[in-house]
């Protein structure tokens, strides 16, 4: 069944764009056609975390709205998202959403009667809420991961909690109110829980300066990373074989929590 990806949480600096950009890559790996968009208050191509400004190819929604206004008042860009209902129903799909448009979006989802629409075209939603380790983060993934199931009926939409340990890991959360929902959600089939792990690669901040994705240095020569990068011989040979484990396990880690088919070549 055709299947859209949204990436998305309300909390900036959660590791979204870099995880979308893993998932792009291994479907692009596949040989499988996915549309690449990036949504946000005017993208900027310069900015490391614009998806646009790694996938040159990507589609870019620019709401034009500043984005205290845009809280303040979610439906001046409702419009704006009327196109993604055509690009999620043509299914095979990623969009990034920068966490200032989400509310927007989350209001278009209601007045627009999206979900029902798109279970009627038979089209499967799967939003990734990516949080990190802090308190803000999880309630706010929390509390998408609730409006999304009210938008969405069950049978459009497949849910992901991206746990991302960038920042620490999850363990001191793990008797929280917030994990326990999660948890619930978990048993009763309404969620998906996926670890992504620290990145430990020494490169890995000047790669990204570079926008060079992870899986795009560990496929380059170390020769070619190094002159890149401009970094040390050593270290970019160190950091070349972290970046490639850590795209192997997020890869891994979303495979194993049923993300990709069977196949494991398609979203």
């Amino acid at each position: 069944m055709p299947t859209s990806t949204w990436i998305m949480n309300e909390k900036g600096g959660t590791g979204k764009t870099t995880l979308a950009t893993v998932l792009v890559e291994h479907l692009q790996t596949t040989g499988l056609p996915v549309s690449i968009v990036d949504a946000d208050t005017q993208p900027d191509q310069k900015a490391k975390s614009s998806l646009s400004a790694i996938f040159p190819a990507a589609r870019r929604i620019d709401i034009g709205v500043s984005p205290d206004v845009l809280q303040a008042k979610p439906s001046l860009a409702v419009a704006h998202w009327d196109g993604l209902f055509d690009i999620a129903r043509s299914g095979h799909s990623l969009v990034d959403f920068g966490a200032n448009v989400t509310e927007s979006l989350l209001f278009w989802l209601d007045e627009s009667e999206i979900g029902p629409k798109l279970a009627e075209a038979k089209v499967v939603l799967a939003p990734v809420v990516v949080t990190t380790a802090h308190p803000d983060s999880v309630a706010d993934a929390l509390a998408l991961v609730n409006r999304l199931r009210e938008a969405l009926p069950r049978g459009s939409r497949r849910l992901f909690v991206a746990l991302n340990c960038a920042a620490g890991d999850f363990d001191s959360y793990a008797d929280s109110p917030e994990m326990a929902a999660f948890g619930e959600l978990v048993a009763a089939g309404e969620l998906t829980l996926v670890v992504v792990p620290r990145c430990g690669s020494e490169i890995w901040r000047d790669a990204e300066r570079a926008r060079i994705t992870a899986l795009a240095a560990a496929t380059m020569a170390a020769e070619d990373l190094q002159s890149r990068l401009k970094t040390p011989v050593l270290e970019t040979a160190r950091g070349r074989k972290a970046l490639a484990r850590w795209h192997a396990a997020v890869v891994d880690a979303f495979m194993d929590g049923g993300f990709f088919p069977d196949d494991r070549g398609a979203v």
